[in-house]
C-alpha cells in the first residue's frame, strides 16, 4: 500500500505539471505548424487531449479486472461460508477481513486502470503532436535537447509510477517464488495478483512511453540528418571556390573564403537525437528501478518474518 500511494504521488505531481509543459512548449516556440494557424490547430490538439481524458471509455481498463477479481472474491466468499467456524465471533472477523481486503483491492485496481487510461491517451497524443506539428529544434540550445528536454521529461514522468511499480512487484515475486515452505496457496494469492498487475501495465509502457520516444527520436535525427546535408553542401561549396581561387593564383582572396569556412565549422554544431541527456536519464531510470526493485525484495522478506513470528508464537 506504501508503494501503490507512492505511484499515486509520482503520477500527481506528473498531472500537475502537465499543463505547464504543454503551454511551454508552444509559448517558447519549440513547436509549429508551416502555413498554418498554429496557435488555433494548437489549442483545438489540448482540447481533444482533454476530452479523450475524460472519455467515459476510462472506466473499461478498471472495470474489467474489478469484474473478474471480483468474481473470485465471491468464490472465496462462498467457500468461507460453507465452512464450520468455531465462534460466530470468528466467522464475523474473518468476513470483516475479507471486506477490507475486497475494498483495498478494489481501490487499487480502479486507480490502476485510470492511470493506464492516462498513460495510453498520453502517449497516442504525443505520437499525434509529433506527425501533426513541426519541431523549433535549437542545437545551442542550454538543455543540450535542442529544448525539447520538456518533453523528454514528459514522457518519463507519464512512465516513471509504471516503472517504480514494475520493479517492486519483480523483487516481490521472485523472493516469494524463491522462498520455500510458503506453501501453494499463499504463493498463488501473494504472486497472482501483482503479477496480473504487471502484465497488464506492460503494454502500456511500450504504447505510452517506448513508440512516442522512439517516434520523437526518429523526426529529431530526421532533421539533423537534413539539417547536416546542407552543412555538407555548404562547406563542400566553399572547399570548391576556394580551390577555383587557388588555381587562378588568387591567394588572399582564398585566405578570405578560408576564414569563412573555417567560422561556419566552428558554428555548426549537431542536433539532438534525444530530447533528454541519455546517460543521466538512463543511469536515474535505472537507479530508481532497481531501488523499487530493492523494496519489493524487503517488503516480501518481511512480510514473510511476521507471518513466521505470528505462527511460530501461535
Amino acid at each position: 500500500m506504501v508503494v501503490f500511494l507512492l505511484i499515486i504521488w509520482l503520477f500527481n505531481v506528473w498531472r500537475l505539471r502537465t499543463p505547464k509543459t504543454l503551454r511551454d512548449l508552444f509559448e517558447q516556440k519549440h513547436i509549429d505548424i508551416p502555413d498554418s494557424d498554429a496557435t488555433t490547430s494548437y489549442l483545438s490538439f489540448l482540447e481533444n487531449y482533454s476530452n479523450a481524458l475524460g472519455s467515459p471509455k476510462r472506466y473499461f481498463l478498471s472495470g474489467f479486472p474489478m469484474i473478474f477479481f471480483g468474481s473470485l472474491i465471491v468464490y472465496g466468499i462462498v467457500n468461507y461460508l460453507s465452512v464450520e467456524h468455531t465462534t460466530s465471533f470468528v466467522m464475523i472477523l474473518g468476513g470483516v477481513g475479507i471486506l477490507l481486503y475486497t475494498l483495498e483491492y478494489f481501490g487499487v485496481l480502479y486507480c490502476f486502470g485510470i492511470v493506464l487510461w492516462v498513460m495510453y491517451i498520453s502517449g497516442w497524443y504525443v505520437r499525434k503532436l509529433v506527425r501533426t506539428f513541426e519541431f523549433n529544434i535549437q542545437p545551442f540550445h542550454p538543455d543540450q535537447c535542442g529544448g525539447l528536454k520538456m518533453l523528454g521529461n514528459f514522457c518519463f514522468g507519464l512512465v516513471s509510477p509504471l516503472l517504480i511499480f514494475s520493479g517492486f512487484s519483480i523483487g516481490y515475486i521472485l523472493l516469494i517464488l524463491s522462498t520455500k515452505g510458503l506453501g501453494t496457496a499463499f504463493q498463488a494469492s501473494n504472486v497472482g495478483f501483482p503479477l496480473l498487475l504487471l502484465i497488464y501495465a506492460f503494454p502500456a509502457i511500450v504504447f505510452a512511453f517506448l513508440l512516442p520516444l522512439w517516434d520523437i527520436h526518429t523526426k529529431m535525427l530526421s532533421e539533423g540528418e537534413a539539417d547536416e546535408k546542407i552543412y555538407v553542401a555548404r562547406i563542400q561549396a566553399l572547399r570548391e571556390d576556394i580551390q577555383a581561387l587557388l588555381d587562378a593564383n588568387q591567394a588572399e582572396e582564398a585566405k578570405t573564403v578560408q576564414e569563412k569556412k573555417t567560422l561556419v565549422d566552428t558554428l555548426y554544431t549537431p542536433y539532438p537525437t534525444w530530447p533528454f541527456r541519455v546517460r543521466s536519464k538512463i543511469f536515474s531510470t535505472f537507479l530508481g528501478v532497481s531501488g523499487s526493485l530493492l523494496l519489493g525484495v524487503i517488503a516480501a522478506a518481511l512480510q514473510q518474518y511476521i507471518l513466521r513470528l505470528l505462527f511460530h508464537t501461535l
